[in-house]
């Protein structure tokens, strides 16, 4: 991991998960950038916006930058730190310059909707793991970092979930970590063929992988989210992965997904790695 792309709008929510950005960035060397997208107002279909206004609004987008990498530069001055602002919606700007930059990952701060607007509103963080072709680790509200020395892969042990398993090497050799997949039986299917796709999905990564410190967990639950969270807390997790396709993310979202239904009930940092469909 070189580059780290942060996106920030300067809230709380995202200055919280800003703490969170910059000790991974330590950890692993990575430049960290900063980016905020701005909204160019537009006051009248027939009035051209007004150029001085457009002008002052990119230049604060820039100072609070400025000043937020000074910020870090007090505790951090060894990392390496640029910045980079654009006007536009936010969760497409986040994906252009993620992209533009050859960010390796995207760490950004998430904090659900509630009610109707939860199911079927989505959020930044939803639109950017749904477009985004690199990982993304999205931040729950006012998490403190810590070491993820203990990592959960939520799988359904399908094959094209393989490669994104492949990806958590760099995490779990950084933080020598333990990494546990979980599968949960939502009573839809058999138990017997639960155990027959588990059985084959273990024997598949322990050729291809040789996870040294790795274990398999199948949970009986009839809500994957519930039962996901249930045994987050209960086993001291410090971060949560999963892989997803990212061409039926939104209708995952509208469905909703477990994907979806996680980003608005997170109790760990969760990383979502996309991978291409078979």
């Amino acid at each position: 991991m070189k580059t780290i792309l942060f996106p920030t709008d300067f809230s709380k929510n995202a200055n919280d998960a800003l703490n969170y950005a910059v000790e991974v960035a330590v950890l692993f060397h990575a430049e960290l950038i900063l980016f905020n997208s701005y909204p160019i107002p537009v006051y009248m279909s027939d009035i051209p916006v007004d150029a001085v206004m457009n002008h002052a609004i990119k230049t604060d987008s820039e100072n609070k930058l400025k000043e937020l990498s000074i910020e870090i530069k007090k505790t951090h001055p060894e990392l390496k730190i640029s910045c980079a602002s654009n006007w536009g919606f936010a969760s497409d700007e986040i994906v252009t310059a993620a992209s533009d930059l050859c960010a390796d990952i995207i760490i950004m701060g998430t904090k659900g909707a509630s009610g109707f607007k939860k199911i079927f509103m989505g959020s930044n963080t939803a639109s950017v793991i749904s477009k985004a072709h690199c990982p993304v680790l999205a931040i729950p509200d006012g998490l403190n970092f810590k070491p993820a020395t203990n990592i959960a892969f939520a799988s359904d042990c399908m094959e094209d979930e393989l490669p994104a398993i492949n990806r958590m090497f760099e995490w779990i050799e950084k933080f020598n970590s333990k990494l546990t997949l979980i599968h949960i039986e939502d009573g839809i299917l058999s138990h017997n063929f639960e155990d027959t796709v588990v059985s084959r999905f273990k024997e598949k990564v322990d050729e291809l992988y040789r996870i040294k410190n790795v274990e398999y967990n199948c949970i009986d639950a009839p809500d994957f989210v519930n039962g996901i969270n249930e045994f987050l807390i209960e086993g001291s997790f410090d971060l949560l992965a999963m892989a997803h396709h990212s061409r039926n993310f939104i209708e995952q979202l509208l469905n909703p997904s477990h994907a979806a239904k996680l980003a608005y009930h997170l109790v760990v940092p969760l990383l979502m790695i996309p991978v291409e469909k078979k």
